[in-house]
């Protein structure tokens, strides 16, 4: 297992041009749920991501300060991911791609496959939220059973790349489970033996 490459934002729906949109603030027409989603669509087709179809947000999302909403986009051939909106007031918004587990899972996978490593399960966090400079940490097990932990950095850009963090360290095996002292109890001692008369 060796290191990663740097990955944009919705490159897991076959969308390979993405700057990340709104990581600074972006402007939004004020109302409910479905002003909402429109004003993430726009944004979205704003920053060169096609094949939108639809975008839904909430049926309770309100405009407000602090508030934050996962919405899901929807693309050409049934495909989605959520992006979650972050609203800096009742007309700004800062709006980041959600990763799943699943997706950030496959990529890591194939990423090893492709450097030639044998690799037998990866582990990442259920939800990853692509914030620029946030970080996960994700874990690769290979065939031979070894344990290696995987850093996720995301960009300035809401990009991210994962890497191998101790690709050349000691291994750092899975934990052994501890035998149960009741089936693996130390023998008795033997009792000595009398002396012949």
């Amino acid at each position: 297992m060796t290191a990663g490459r740097l990955i944009r934002p919705f490159a897991t729906v076959a969308i390979l041009l993405f700057v990340s949109s709104c990581t600074m603030s972006c402007k939004a027409k004020e109302g409910g749920a479905k002003e909402m989603a429109e004003n993430l669509k726009t944004h979205l087709e704003m920053n060169l991501v096609d094949g939108i179809t639809r975008v839904t947000c909430p049926p309770n999302a309100k405009q407000k300060k602090g508030k934050k909403y996962d919405c899901t986009v929807y693309f050409k051939g049934g495909k989605t991911s959520t992006v979650m909106m972050e609203w800096v007031d009742h007309s700004l918004f800062k709006a980041f791609l959600v990763l799943s587990a699943k997706d950030a899972e496959k990529e890591i996978t194939d990423g090893i496959k492709k450097q030639g490593g044998k690799i037998k399960s990866v582990t990442c966090p259920k939800r990853m939220v692509l914030k620029p400079k946030s970080k996960y940490t994700c874990s690769a097990v290979n065939t031979a059973d070894v344990k290696r932990d995987i850093a996720v950095t995301v960009d300035a850009k809401g990009g991210y790349r994962w890497d191998v963090v101790n690709p050349k360290g000691p291994a750092t095996k899975p934990p052994v489970k501890p035998a149960d002292p009741k089936k693996a109890a130390p023998a008795a001692p033997a009792k000595p033996s009398k002396p012949a008369k």
